[in-house]
């Protein structure tokens, strides 16, 4: 049986595997705005062929919105060290029984939860990707497909 915290690892995997790890230029990622014709088709493309962008864009509005906010920062680092501490440890339950990395990952998360809920961080965090989400939306909406960005999600298409 495959645990809740394996399954979300293996999605996140999938995730990456998908593209949405790999950046177009960014000079071509701010080339050309113009207003939608097809904003169905404008903003499916833009978000197939943008989507590392995309992510780039709004992780790096959530890490600006937790600068503002020191406490927040602090307690965003002393649990993402924390994980990666526990993750990084040989632990054992039992002489010889060591602690799988899905269970030691289900065990820090609600940890690192309370964390940053306590040090006022969920307003900041969801404020930043608020705010990179509507960025990300808006560059969907008005940047102008181009050939290669067509092309590009006629391939993901055949790929399915």
């Amino acid at each position: 049986r495959m645990a809740a915290s394996d399954n979300v690892l293996e999605r996140m995997g999938n995730l990456l595997a998908e593209g949405w790890n790999e950046c177009k230029p960014w000079s071509e990622f701010i080339a050309e705005f113009k207003p939608p014709s097809n904003l169905d088709e404008r903003v499916r493309t833009n978000l197939m062929y943008y989507r590392g962008n995309y992510c780039v864009v709004t992780l790096g509005f959530v890490f600006f919105s937790l600068c503002i906010h020191p406490p927040s920062l602090l307690a965003f680092i002393f649990s993402a060290l924390g994980i990666y501490a526990l993750l990084s440890t040989k632990i054992e339950q039992s002489p010889g029984h060591e602690i799988s990395p899905s269970q030691k990952l289900a065990g820090s998360i609600p940890v690192a939860i309370l964390v940053i809920v306590s040090a006022g961080a969920t307003f900041w965090i969801l404020y930043g990707a608020l705010i990179g989400l509507l960025i990300s939306l808006m560059h969907m909406v008005f940047r102008s497909r181009t050939l290669k960005s067509r092309w590009s999600v006629i391939f993901e298409d055949f790929k399915k």
